[in-house]
């Protein structure tokens, strides 16, 4: 059975490598410009300077009343010709999810009931037009309003330089191509700006790659189920980490993705951690006291009642956290951060956490910890633990109050 798996997972890769080539010949054809985007007029745009920019595309004794006519075909054409322009250096950062890319692909392949990877070979001018729907609606999902906009800064900036350098062809076309990413009033415009089509194309080269590889790890839901130990070392032995690197090189964008992503997963694993979604025990309840402590000598409780933990931590926040840092400075001298670690080490190997979204951030933090010393992340997970935990006990001695008030009422 696996002997057929890996045959089946090579088939399936030949196949993608072959929709790669067609789908590089079809992008090379420009879009076929519908009628009613050549009548669109310029009018909604509310940046004047890129109507300015694009006086070139329109000759040279062009003008504004030129620029606003009904010229949107020439606009759109010169958008689409932008594919080389992704090589500047401002569109360095700039990088798509090639799995999410990979996987919206196959999703609206058989959404319209085209075959991606399985098929003859030349295409006919039909499937290579509907290959080309299929890029067209793959690059209008992955552009969202995130990726348009940091596309329209990029643009922005290489304008700018482009002014500098007295280069008005290659201005007037990034003008062009903000223009469509700027025009929300015709939102399906924006795919054809041919910078973003260009990183669109590369990251799902990439996302096809790396599928690949995953394919060659194992069955998914196995490896779903395992601990993120034990697959981190199946993607470090299948070389798919190396890989990765390599990918990094090719398309530097995806570096700046890769750490969006990893920050993304800190932000999500902290916010798990202060609301108490994710509770490790790092303290004991004598720790817990002790910093309960601090907080009631800096802000006395209100007629005896518990505190709101989180609404008083945003209320009086830098005098309380300064204290409550130096607390937790002062407990985590090495050999107890040594225990941290081998807390964290036990609680990843446990395949539980493998289902869950803390799992990636509990072993980010496993490895940061692997030291005598904690950093800023760390000391925000352990300010954030101590806050989160501090709330359950809150919630517990509340309970415990009333559950004494009850029972001296039923006496």
């Amino acid at each position: 059975m696996a002997k057929k798996n890996q045959k089946n997972s090579r088939q399936e890769a030949t196949q993608r490598k072959k929709q790669q080539r067609r789908l590089a010949r079809t992008e090379r054809k420009p879009t076929p410009i519908k009628a009613s985007i050549s009548v669109v007029k310029l009018r909604g745009l509310t940046n004047p300077e890129l109507i300015t920019d694009t006086f070139p595309l329109f000759g040279e004794n062009a003008t504004e009343a030129d620029a606003r006519g009904d010229m949107m075909e020439i606009v759109v054409r010169a958008a689409w010709s932008t594919h080389d322009l992704l090589s500047q250096p401002e569109f360095a950062d700039i990088a798509f999810s090639p799995l999410d890319t990979a996987q919206s692909y196959a999703e609206i392949g058989a959404e319209m009931d085209i075959s991606l990877f399985k098929g003859k070979t030349p295409l006919t001018k039909e499937e290579e037009d509907r290959l080309q729907e299929v890029f067209d609606a793959t690059v209008e999902r992955v552009l969202t309003e995130d990726m348009r906009g940091q596309f329209i800064q990029a643009l922005t900036t290489l304008r700018k330089r482009l002014r500098q350098q007295r280069m008005p062809k290659d201005l007037a076309r990034a003008a062009a191509a903000q223009m469509l990413l700027e025009m929300t009033e015709y939102p399906s415009l924006a795919r054809g700006a041919g910078v973003a089509r260009a990183s669109v194309a590369e990251c799902l080269e990439i996302g096809f790659e790396i599928a690949d590889e995953l394919t060659q790890l194992g069955d998914s839901d196995e490896i779903s189920q395992l601990p993120p130990d034990e697959v981190l070392a199946i993607a470090r032995k299948s070389g798919i980490i190396n890989k990765m690197e390599g990918f990094f090189d090719k398309i530097p964008g995806l570096q700046h993705f890769a750490e969006k992503q990893v920050q993304n997963i800190r932000e999500e694993g902290e916010q798990a951690v202060y609301k108490g979604k994710l509770v490790l025990n790092v303290y004991s309840q004598a720790e817990l006291r002790q910093a309960h402590a601090i907080l009631e000598s800096l802000v006395p409780k209100e007629d005896g009642g518990a505190y709101a933990m989180h609404e008083l931590t945003e209320k009086h926040g830098k005098n309380l956290v300064e204290k409550w840092i130096a607390y937790i400075e002062a407990l985590f001298i090495p050999e107890r951060v040594r225990r941290l670690h081998n807390l964290l080490l036990r609680t990843t190997q446990n395949p539980l956490h493998n289902q869950l979204k803390s799992g990636a951030y509990l072993l980010l933090l496993r490895e940061s910890l692997a030291g005598d010393d904690i950093g800023q992340h760390e000391l925000r997970f352990l300010l954030f633990a101590l806050i989160g935990e501090l709330a359950l006990l809150e919630t517990e001695d509340a309970k415990k109050a009333a559950a004494g008030e009850d029972d001296s009422d039923s006496e």
